[in-house]
């Protein structure tokens, strides 16, 4: 009984989990504006410290500002 009583259980959380998913997903394409914006991109020197069997990389650092949460 208890078995029979936790698989139902489990098969309705995957259910709730299953219709959570296509909300949030209904909601953030509804959504007009995107879901991030970048704020700031800083771009370093790429090529005067590497070694000549390293690819030209440009390292960057990329700041994520969301909508509502932590902006300044």
């Amino acid at each position: 009984m208890i078995v029979v009583i936790l698989f139902i259980g489990g098969i309705q959380l995957i259910g709730i989990g299953a219709v959570g998913e296509y909300v949030g997903r209904i909601f953030v394409t509804q959504n007009a504006r995107p879901q991030f914006t970048v704020k700031e991109i800083r771009r370093g020197r790429g090529t005067e410290n590497q070694d000549a069997g390293v690819s030209n990389r440009v390292s960057g650092v990329v700041h994520l500002t969301s909508f509502g949460i932590n902006q300044e």
